[in-house]
């Protein structure tokens, strides 16, 4: 077997946050104009999840959730930006549940920040992830956080951060974002968002290559 040497000056560079003006261009079409409005026109809480659909991102434990959150009287709109496989099966979940006026797919969409700026709320509900920067984008815009314990999130979070919710569980979802929508906004250290900015992946790529 070989042996490696592993040398001690490593830099991690993680991934940043791209500014928006990339996607300024993109014109949605008018079906996602009219999920948009009847989202932000209700008074209703504004939760929103940005994630391709497929299994791993656990939507249908979200949705369920939220089915739960409306039979316990609490008036919320879910927008879910993303595409992926599970379109249909999620469409026909949101329609068995009667949650046509409190469940959206938007589909795709890469001019995130509008849709933050909107929101009161930002969840996610992965089954597991690495560092997800929309979680960051939703840090970066000052939303409430709600997180499933499969997403790593203690960089940007720590470790004591009140509502994170057991993986799959729907009942522990819609207790969690109870509690995020009546309590005050936890404070994230800036010096966390700091890291993911997109200045500071360019300053970390030229000191490498210099």
């Amino acid at each position: 077997n070989k042996q490696f040497r592993i040398k001690k000056n490593i830099t991690v560079i993680t991934n940043p946050i791209f500014s928006e003006t990339y996607n300024a261009n993109f014109e949605l079409s008018s079906l996602q104009k009219s999920k948009i409005s009847k989202w932000k026109s209700e008074k209703k809480v504004k939760i929103l999840n940005v994630a391709n659909l497929k299994p791993i991102k656990n939507h249908k434990t979200l949705i369920n959730s939220v089915k739960i959150l409306k039979s316990k009287g609490l008036s919320v709109s879910l927008l879910i930006i993303g595409d992926g496989i599970l379109k249909r099966s999620l469409e026909e979940l949101i329609q068995k549940n009667n949650l046509e006026e409190n469940v959206f797919l938007l589909g795709r969409y890469p001019a995130l920040d509008n849709i933050f700026l909107m929101s009161d709320l930002f969840v996610l509900s992965s089954t597991s992830e690495g560092f997800s920067l929309a979680l960051c984008q939703a840090a970066k815009n000052n939303l409430k956080i709600v997180s499933s314990s499969g997403a790593k999130t203690t960089e940007l979070l720590g470790d004591d951060y009140p509502y994170i919710s057991k993986v799959g569980d729907p009942d522990d979802l819609a207790e969690k974002i109870t509690e995020a929508i009546l309590n005050p906004r936890v404070q994230i250290h800036e010096e966390a968002i700091l890291n993911f900015k997109e200045e500071v992946f360019y300053k970390k790529y030229h000191k490498i290559l210099k």
